[in-house]
Formats: C-alpha cells, sequence, structure tokens
C-alpha cells in the first residue's frame, strides 16, 4: 500500500464541478480541475439539472485533478464531496434516475410551498415543529410538486436523495445523508434531529416516501468505501473512503455574480472595465438602488420578487453608478444575513471571502465597509473543494484511530492571503449604513 496520503475534495456546484488533490501532511493543494454543466431554465421559476451531467463532470475534473497534480490516482485515501443543498433526486427501485434533479435555486414550486405552511399553521408553527421555517427552495415543496405535476413519476420513488447524496451514492452505493444536509429539506426536525415522517405520511399516505428516506449519519462517519467500478472509472484508489459533510448556520442568496454578470453583459464590460467603473462611483451610488432579486430571493424572503432600480434622476443614471448600484445590492444582501446571524447571538470577527467576485480590491473594500468586519480571502480559491478534502482527511484519521482534529487539518490546509486583508474604512462604514438602510426601506415595500 502506498505510503503517500492524498485526498480528493469535489465541489459539485450550480455552474460546474471542481475537484482538488490535497496532501494533508503538507497542507498543500497539488492540483485542480474543473467541467461545466448546463441548466435547465423556466420563465415560471424552474431550475433543474440533468444528473448524469454531475457524473460526467466528476470524472473529467477528478481526472484533470490527478493529472495536474502529478500523483497516482492509487495514493488517494479518502474522498469528500460539496454539493448543492435542498436539491431533489429521485431514484426507482434500479437505482434508475427518474427525471432532472430539481435544485436549491428552483422557485416553482412556491405555490406548493404555501399549502405546506398552511398545512402546518404558519410560520410560527412550522418553526415550532421542525426548527424551520420551510421555504420554496426545501425539498418538500419539490415532494408535493413532482406528485401533482408527475404522478406516474411519484409512484415510481424508491429513493429520495439530496444532490450531495446522490454523489456519494454513486460513490459508495449508500442511501445516506448527514443531519446538517438534512435539516434543509423541511422534513427533518432540527431539535430532534429525525424526520418528521408525519409529514410525509400527510403528503402521501400510502408510505412511500417515508420507505425512500436515507439513513441519518454524523458528520464525522463516512459514508463508505468507493464502489470497485466506480474506482476504475475514475482511476483512484478503490479503498478510498467517502466522507459525509460537515454543518455550519447557513445564509444563502440567489443573486449574486448572475447580478452582477447581467451588468457586465448589458454595458459589454469585461471584468476590469467592471470594478474600475464600480471604483469611479461614490458609495450609495448618487441614490441609485438596486433590489438584484432578477432570481427571486432566498435572503430576504421574496421567491416570487423581480429585479428593480431605484432613485433614478437625469443626472445619476451612469455606467459607474449601474455598476456600483449591483454590487451594493449584492452585498447588502450578504448584510441582510449577517445581521440575521448576529442577531442570533453569531459575532462576526473577521470574513473570508472565496471565489472569483474576491479578487475584486474594490468588492473585498465594500464587504469591509458593509458588514465593518475586516475582510480577507484564502489562497486557494477553490474554498468548497478544499473543505470536501479536508473533511475527507479527517474521516480517515478519525476512522484508522489517529484523531487528528478538523482545527488541526484546517490549521495546516487553509492558507490566508495577507495581500488580500482588506479593514473597514470608519467614514465608508457610515455612508454604507446610509445606503443600506435605503435598501433596507425599499425591500420592506415588498
Amino acid at each position: 500500500m502506498t505510503t503517500q496520503q492524498h485526498y480528493l475534495g469535489i465541489d459539485c456546484g450550480t455552474r460546474g464541478t471542481k475537484a482538488i488533490i490535497l496532501d494533508a501532511a503538507s497542507g498543500e493543494v497539488l492540483g485542480h480541475g474543473a467541467a461545466s454543466h448546463s441548466l435547465i431554465s423556466g420563465a415560471n421559476g424552474r431550475r433543474e439539472q440533468d444528473t448524469d451531467q454531475w457524473l460526467e463532470a466528476f470524472a473529467i475534473a477528478t481526472r484533470r485533478a490527478l493529472l495536474a497534480a502529478k500523483v497516482d490516482g492509487q495514493s488517494i485515501q479518502g474522498i469528500g464531496v460539496s454539493g448543492q443543498q435542498h436539491g431533489l433526486v429521485l431514484l426507482d427501485d434500479q437505482g434508475k434516475v427518474l427525471r432532472p434533479a430539481k435544485l436549491w435555486c428552483d422557485t416553482e414550486t412556491t405555490p406548493q410551498n404555501n399549502r405546506l405552511l398552511a398545512h402546518l399553521g404558519g410560520e410560527k408553527a412550522s418553526l415550532e415543529r421542525l426548527g424551520v421555517v420551510i421555504a420554496p427552495g426545501y425539498t418538500l415543496s419539490k415532494l408535493l410538486w413532482t406528485k401533482e405535476q408527475h404522478p406516474e413519476v411519484f409512484s415510481r420513488i424508491a429513493r429520495i436523495l439530496l444532490p450531495h447524496d446522490f454523489l456519494n451514492h454513486w460513490l459508495t452505493g449508500r442511501s445516506c445523508s448527514e443531519y446538517g444536509d438534512a435539516s434543509g429539506t423541511g422534513y427533518f426536525n432540527v431539535r430532534t434531529r429525525q424526520w418528521d415522517l408525519q409529514l410525509l405520511l400527510d403528503i402521501d399516505p400510502s408510505g412511500r416516501l417515508q420507505a425512500a428516506l436515507p439513513e441519518l449519519i454524523d458528520a464525522h462517519q463516512p459514508v463508505g468505501t468507493i464502489l470497485p467500478g466506480i474506482a476504475e472509472h475514475l482511476g483512484i484508489n478503490p479503498r478510498a473512503r467517502v466522507s459525509s459533510g460537515g454543518w455550519l448556520p447557513l445564509i444563502c442568496t440567489m443573486n449574486l455574480t448572475n447580478a452582477t454578470g447581467l451588468i457586465r453583459d448589458l454595458l459589454e464590460l469585461d471584468i476590469d472595465q467592471f470594478n474600475e467603473l464600480v471604483a469611479q462611483a461614490p458609495i450609495g451610488a448618487e441614490g441609485v438602488c438596486m433590489l438584484p432579486f432578477f432570481n427571486g430571493e432566498r435572503v430576504p424572503a421574496l421567491p416570487h420578487a423581480s429585479g428593480s432600480l431605484t432613485g433614478l434622476t437625469m443626472t445619476n443614471l451612469t455606467r459607474a453608478n449601474l455598476c456600483r448600484a449591483v454590487v451594493e445590492g449584492t452585498t447588502f444582501g450578504l448584510r441582510y444575513g449577517l445581521d440575521l446571524l448576529r442577531h442570533n447571538g453569531l459575532q462576526s470577527r473577521s470574513i473570508r471571502l472565496i471565489g472569483g467576485g474576491s479578487k475584486s480590491t474594490v468588492w473585498r473594500q465594500i464587504v469591509a465597509d458593509t458588514m465593518n468586519t475586516p475582510v480577507i480571502c484564502t489562497e486557494q480559491s477553490e474554498a468548497a473543494a478544499l473543505g470536501a478534502a479536508i473533511q475527507a482527511a479527517w474521516c480517515v484519521s478519525w476512522a484508522n484511530g489517529h484523531e487528528d482534529s478538523l482545527a488541526h487539518l484546517c490549521e495546516r490546509c487553509v492558507k490566508l492571503d495577507p495581500a488580500s486583508e482588506t479593514l473597514p474604512v470608519a467614514d465608508n462604514v457610515q455612508a454604507c449604513q446610509q445606503a443600506y438602510e435605503r435598501y433596507q426601506q425599499h425591500v420592506a415595500t415588498l
């Protein structure tokens, strides 16, 4: 058996799958790979994906990462998957996917969610019973929608999986869900940490849905060992363990890069030109305020909202102000979410920015000033895939009795970029607060 300890981290997102190879002993990322997915969209809020694309992208991204890392796939000791939450993947009794996966950002099921919320007795009753207020993005309304829109598919359901669970099932053959993932389904009680079986019986008295639920497992427990055929297909060690996902408090926004991308396309700007215009406009964009809810929104909870521009005058409608307004609007959505966490007792000592937008100096400053909190970026931009690889290393360490703590692994493997550190500026914080309050007033009218 090889002495090298390498881990594969996978991030299966809405736009594509990314893979990294991590050397957990040194904390170094040795190589990356990526492959894209396409979206099935409808004007009614439909957002779905073909699960075959995920599996194909998983294999391509893994092979590319192994090639870039120049490592033998047989040295991979563990695999961690960071997958989309809330989505619905349905399998029949042969393990065949019954229809495209309905995603976290799908709002087509809003009528079903409204009826389910009423059935529970409203928001307060939902919170008391489940520990969450069910939302259209959650998995629960997707099940009722399937029953009403595709009864023939519904009658063949043998397994109900989240996208993350589906990928782990493909890797190991095992059907299970980690508690953190389960908390976003809408049929899991976060207080008792159990499925709410009665709620599923209310949707389908036959008990079919109950029988299709995955087994619940803890974050440190392995899902299982990779299936020999899949190991061969991916070119990795057949003894590699597949880890489950850990959990954290989550605030989810549906409009960030898609909103800035729309304005960039409209004005025909590359990323540098866009950032330059954002920097030219003053804080508050001279009164131009954008509510960037092009895809509806989850935080704040406005699934049917659309994007809007307010505060326009003869003098402030400029390209710079438009660019600034979309960046401020998306950042204010994050601030809205952070305030919810703060109201629940969580303190923000430092903000870690990841992804493409984190490379923008101007956006980092806007985030620091809006949140009144220091901002720093990780060296490794593919943070979700890195987190998955660290989780895999923790899982294998736990199973081997080494007890290499998650905190210790993170200290070794997560490197911060000191050059990216951005501190809030007092005058800016004040101006951002005024612009944010204006944003809140506009949101309140919705």
